[in-house]
């Protein structure tokens, strides 16, 4: 119902279950809500938009017991720790390794993770630097992959542009750029955009932001990847530090003149890092799902070759008996 309408001219908005049209069957509607459920933001965009309901978030704040249940639930590997960060090995080949990276004060917290063709990732590294410059290095640390030479390094940090941090942000996204992508939360109607500009002193580049929905994902970490364990599985290692774990419990939800929002109790650095990654994710899909495509193609093609080589398969004739 429209609320400021006119009292003598009131619309309601009915649930599409009530409509007459097929496409807004019990079935279409069932669809509809599997297909959207594991998207970012898909469960909010299915309660307004399809059943004209507000969409409420049922979240507490998280537990350490929740981390540990991914820790338990994870393939067993050990996180690299300063000063030895090969040390981890990753045990499947990734497709690209991605570095999350949130502005404090006067130091630059990030997170290392490695996602696979499937969309599954494992958090390689986390910690604190002083410097970018201390980033940029850490970033071009090789991990090693279990049962190969192969060694692969950050392909890209994302670093979030809020705040004080945007001019700082977008000299660093000239400087390396193509390596360095600014992302900007706040309340959007989509989960992920994306805005050009030009920027710089000297030579001026054309900066790419990204900007998201920060509700949106919030709730796609704490809910779909910590709480309910969602797959693709978003993995964690054995010695996870305890200051990782502290900064997913520094943010809980609140309701506020009849509307929730979120409340930060604490430090949050490493929660914010992990949040631009799963926006990477979301924004780059295509590419995952490009890939699997391509690698499928190329499975069939593999077979269809050798059984050209082999001998001609016996047609199946259907034998009538007397």
């Amino acid at each position: 119902m429209k609320r400021k309408a006119d009292p003598e001219n009131r619309s309601f908005h009915l649930e599409s279950i009530y409509s007459p049209w097929p496409s807004c069957t019990f079935g279409a509607l069932a669809v509809t809500f599997l297909t959207l459920k594991r998207q970012p933001g898909g469960l909010h965009n299915f309660n307004n938009a399809y059943r004209a309901r507000p969409h409420h978030i049922n979240v507490a704040i998280t537990k350490g017991n929740e981390i540990d249940y991914i820790v338990k639930y994870s393939p067993e590997y050990i996180l690299a720790i300063e000063d030895n960060a090969p040390s981890t090995i990753i045990h499947k080949k990734p497709l690209v390794i991605w570095m999350g990276v949130d502005v404090g004060g006067r130091e630059f917290n990030y997170v290392i993770r490695a996602f696979c063709a499937d969309e599954s990732s494992y958090l390689l590294a986390c910690g604190e630097a002083g410097s970018f410059d201390e980033i940029i290095k850490i970033a071009s640390t090789k991990f090693a992959i279990a049962g190969s030479k192969a060694r692969m390094s950050v392909a890209a940090i994302f670093i979030d542009s809020g705040f004080e941090a945007k001019k700082t942000v977008y000299d660093l996204a000239c400087k390396y750029y193509r390596k360095v992508w600014p992302m900007k939360g706040g309340k959007h109607a989509v989960p992920v955009g994306v805005k050009h500009f030009d920027w710089g002193s000297n030579e001026k580049r054309r900066i790419e932001l990204t900007h998201y929905d920060d509700s949106t994902f919030k709730e796609h970490m704490y809910i779909d990847k910590i709480q309910r364990r969602e797959l693709p599985g978003w993995y964690l290692p054995k010695n996870i530090p305890q200051q990782y774990r502290d900064h997913f419990g520094a943010e809980k939800l609140e309701e506020k003149d009849g509307k929730q929002e979120w409340v930060r109790t604490g430090a949050n650095h490493y929660a914010d890092c992990e949040k631009l990654l799963l926006v990477a994710l979301a924004k780059y899909r295509s590419l995952f799902v490009r890939y699997r495509k391509q690698v499928r193609a190329a499975q069939q093609a593999a077979k269809g070759e050798a059984s050209d080589t082999s001998e001609p398969r016996p047609r199946l004739e259907v034998i009538v008996e007397d």
